[in-house]
Parts: structure tokens; C-alpha cells; sequence
């Protein structure tokens, strides 16, 4: 099923409303679907590498938007289902562990190709603080969305190959790029 959907996504790579369909892609899965935008923008990236840092911003854009909505499932979902799953005090526990650790993790794990919409409706549930959400999604879409545009542009078809292949390793570099920025950055 999965390998169908992704054939069919990297069709519209070269279609006329592909921006929109990348849009769409990313929003959607901010929120609900596990498809990574990736699939679809690395394709136009590479098929348009002049214009990759524009396509790279409308993912960017389309997925922290996408995050608000996921975090608004998180943040309301306690109410409807979650207060029959989990008790008030492990929600405390863990409001309390995310609101010490919620910006890094969602800096880190909103950098990783793992499906945005976790960390979007973890950080709803834990009633994290929305502005603090916000930046941190926005450093870590931004990071991760710019690094693939500036690997495209610069190295091309055989960056494609290489992210493909080494997909993880890329982004475990780029989290440690990120999580070594955010140290600095309170360091100095």
C-alpha cells in the first residue's frame, strides 16, 4: 500500500500544481499522515535545483502550519479519549518532564525523517507552551527542509542517491548540526 501511495507522490513532482500538492502533502503530514513531504520534495527539488530554496520554504511553511493542527488533535484529544487512557497524574509527570525537555525534543525530533505529526500532538497533550512550540518547529522544519535544499542544489542527482541511501546517517548529522547550534547558542 504504502510503496502504491509513494510511487503515485512522486508523480506529481512535475505536476503544474505540484507546489500545492507539496503543500498539501507537508500539512498533512504535520498532522494526520505518516507519508514524509521528502518524497515529493526531493524530486522537485532536484528536477528544479534553482528554485529548490523556494520549494524548501514552501514545505517549511505548509509543515509548521500542519504542526498547529497536530498540536491542537494533542491538545484536545485528552479530553475526548485520553482521560480514559491515562491517568492525571501521568499526564502531570509527563507535562512536567516535556515542559524541562519539550524544546529540544521537539527541535530534535521535528528535524528527523520520523512523522512530524508525533511530536506535534505530544506537544498539544502535554499542553506544552505554544510559542515555545512554535520556534522550536519552525528551527527544526526550517533546518532540516534548507539543509536537503542546499544539498540538492549544490551536489544534485548524486545527492539524491546518497540521501536515499544514507537517509538516516544525513539526519542524525543534522540533528547533532541542530542540537550543537542550540547548546551554543545558550553557551554563549
Amino acid at each position: 500500500m504504502f510503496v502504491k501511495v509513494y510511487n503515485q507522490i512522486l508523480g506529481y513532482a512535475e505536476h503544474k500544481y505540484s507546489m500545492w500538492i507539496l503543500g498539501a502533502v507537508a500539512f498533512v503530514e504535520s498532522s494526520i499522515s505518516p507519508i514524509p513531504p521528502d518524497v515529493l520534495l526531493i524530486p522537485m527539488m532536484i528536477a528544479n535545483r534553482q528554485r529548490a530554496l523556494h520549494i524548501a520554504l514552501v514545505c517549511i511553511i505548509a509543515s509548521v502550519i500542519g504542526g498547529i493542527v497536530g498540536y491542537w488533535i494533542g491538545y484536545s484529544l485528552y479530553d475526548l479519549v485520553g482521560q480514559y487512557l491515562v491517568t492525571d497524574e501521568a499526564l502531570i509527570s509527563y507535562q512536567e518532564k516535556f515542559s524541562k525537555w519539550g524544546f529540544l525534543l521537539i527541535s530534535i525530533k521535528g528535524f528527523l525523517p520520523i512523522p512530524y505529526k508525533i511530536v506535534a500532538i505530544a506537544s498539544g497533550l502535554a499542553q506544552y507552551n505554544f510559542g515555545l512550540f512554535m520556534i522550536a518547529s519552525i528551527i527544526a522544519r526550517a533546518s532540516r527542509f534548507f539543509m536537503l535544499a542546499a544539498l540538492i542544489y549544490y551536489f544534485g542527482e548524486p545527492i539524491k542517491e546518497f540521501i536515499e541511501r544514507y537517509l538516516t546517517y544525513v539526519m542524525i548529522g543534522g540533528v547533532l548540526l541542530v542540537v550543537g547550534t542550540i547548546y551554543l547558542a545558550k553557551f554563549f
